[in-house]
């Protein structure tokens, strides 16, 4: 398994599982993914002709339109047929108004987190997917929610104008 990401979060992540019994082999890779990261993956032993299961957890809000589309290109380009792709974005960037909070710390932190919001692909995940290649499915966050009987948060009441909506999808190439 390899994991790219940046030097904080590897390094966290690696003191954190350093006493873990891990199912499969680990392989931290510190790279941007907004610059040349595939080279990096290759030198960690990273094998193009293997299918892979890729995941884009907590990442493409924080990426362009072009520089998500950039990403996809590319791993479509590394990508062995059988390969997966799964991931989760927002319809559009948060809005400080989307956070309904009163404590001001929690505010300044989320205000860290919304003036990082670069938007993400910019159609819908499925639509998104086929356009570089991949047979997608997309789901609702909220209709998950719902169906396993669990409360919407605010953040996506679908009730408020232009509301927020989180997409869950998975891709095979």
């Amino acid at each position: 398994m390899f994991e790219v990401d940046s030097a904080p979060v590897l390094n966290l992540k690696d003191a954190t599982a350093a006493d873990a019994r891990p199912a499969a082999r680990r392989v931290s890779v510190i790279a941007d993914l907004r610059e040349d990261w595939l080279s990096t993956l290759a030198a960690h032993g990273f094998d193009r002709r293997r299918p892979t299961a890729w995941v884009a957890e907590g990442l493409l809000p924080y990426l362009t339109p072009p520089q998500a589309d950039a990403l996809l290109t590319t791993i479509t380009a590394v990508s062995a047929p059988g390969s997966r792709f799964a991931g989760e974005y927002l319809s559009r960037p948060t809005r400080m108004t989307d956070l309904p909070m009163s404590d001001e710390q929690d505010r300044a932190v989320a205000n860290v987190f919304v003036s990082a919001d670069q938007g993400g692909p910019d159609v819908e995940p499925e639509k998104w997917l086929s356009a570089h290649g991949w047979t997608g499915e997309q789901v609702d966050f909220a209709d998950e929610l719902a169906a396993a009987g669990h409360e919407l948060p605010a953040l996506f009441d679908p009730a408020k104008p232009d509301p927020l909506r989180l997409w869950l999808f998975t891709g095979r190439l």
